[in-house]
């Protein structure tokens, strides 16, 4: 699961890498059911403090947990995203360090995988016929005032 060298020149290149099938099937449908348990968990838990931003966003963040919850615009409790969301569930606590993601990314950095951290998660959800807009963007912006060591960040991108 190490990069090659490929994917080494394509990221020096580029500035991304795309793995198809890196995560076992089996592994793919465990995140899936934990995804659905999840959002049906925090939506029935709803509070009601959603803070209308735009047509396309709407906010409910927690301060006493430090979660910060996406919704969908409209009446229903439909989430489309949660941060951060690995504690929430053991499914992803298992799985977030998995060596299809410390690898490459340890790779990268020029770190072995044992050494990495976590700086957040973040869950977020597309669904068919009911979804919300998300704006493309590069991370980096969001790291540059918050974390230690921006420049040597990598965000991972895992589609359910």
């Amino acid at each position: 699961m190490h990069l090659t060298d490929e994917e080494r020149q394509h990221w020096d290149d580029n500035g991304y890498i795309i793995r198809k099938n890196a995560v076992p099937m089996d592994i793919i449908d465990e995140m899936r059911t934990a995804t659905e348990e999840l959002c049906g968990s925090v939506a029935a838990n709803a509070n009601g403090r959603k803070f209308v931003v735009s047509t396309d966003y709407v906010f409910d963040p927690d301060l006493m947990s430090g979660l910060f919850i996406k919704w969908e615009p409209g009446e229903d409790p439909v989430v489309q995203g949660l941060e951060p969301f690995a504690d929430l569930h053991p499914t992803f606590m298992k799985y977030e360090m998995h060596p299809a993601f410390t690898e490459p990314c340890g790779d990268l950095l020029g770190l072995a995988p044992d050494d990495l951290n976590m700086y957040t998660e973040k869950l977020n959800f597309k669904r068919a016929r009911k979804g919300g807009k998300y704006a493309l963007h590069q991370d980096y912006p969001y790291w540059i005032d918050v974390a230690d060591d921006a420049e040597n960040m990598v965000t991972v991108w895992l589609a359910l």
